[in-house]
């Protein structure tokens, strides 16, 4: 073979080369498709940065089974949805105590420093109050729905309410048909205030309300 022929040869083979591998991207380009893509085959480190676009993506496409939750920030109003059991930082627990007369408390709420409990012995509902901080402040107002105008009133005032002590919110009330209004504030400037409303019958004991604390 002359160098002459050799070279054309040369030329030739490097065009078919060039042909086939043009070719072969553009079959590739037209062809490759959803049915052609094996499931988990494309990965990010296997994608140019930027490479998909929203263009290049049919609406509705990714669903969140193709999404790593984990690697997404806060949608939209996502953040203050997930404080939704806050406002202005304060927190609200729901009271919900239904329970056959029987030894031992319940605690009902627990926030601030302050814990309230409830109690079922012998079918006699008492509601309670503790605190983890000394120098705390409380207050309680309680009335019956037989004797509205006679409330009853007590409290620790000033800076009284310590570690140890159990403070009645009813006042010395019992808890048949009982509605009960208190206040709580510790020294680090902790508040707590609450409502519940008691009874007693069936169940043996009840108390519901909302105590709210920031």
């Amino acid at each position: 073979m002359s160098s002459l022929t050799a070279g054309r040869y040369a030329a030739v083979a490097a065009t078919l080369a060039l042909a086939v591998s043009l070719g072969g991207t553009s079959y590739a380009a037209v062809k490759i498709g959803t049915a052609q893509l094996k499931s988990g085959a494309v990965t990010t480190p296997k994608l140019a940065k930027g490479a998909v676009t929203s263009a290049k993506i049919k609406n509705d496409a990714v669903t969140g089974a193709d999404v790593k939750e984990s690697s997404l920030g806060a949608v939209g109003k996502a953040k203050r949805a997930a404080q939704a059991d806050a406002v202005d930082g304060v927190s609200i627990t729901k009271v919900s105590y239904r329970k056959a007369a029987g030894p031992g408390s319940t605690v009902l709420a627990a926030a601030g420093g302050l814990t309230v409990r409830a109690s079922c012995a012998g079918g006699e509902l008492t509601l309670t109050a503790t605190t983890s901080k000394n120098a705390a402040y409380i207050s309680t107002y309680a009335s019956r729905d037989s004797n509205p105008a006679d409330p009853l009133q007590a409290d620790e005032e000033g800076s009284d309410f310590v570690t140890g002590e159990v403070f009645d919110l009813q006042a010395g009330e019992d808890g048949d048909t009982n509605h009960v209004e208190f206040a709580y504030g510790a020294a680090d400037g902790s508040v707590v205030t609450g409502v519940i409303d008691s009874d007693e019958g069936t169940p043996d004991c009840l108390a519901i309300g909302f105590v709210t604390s920031g």
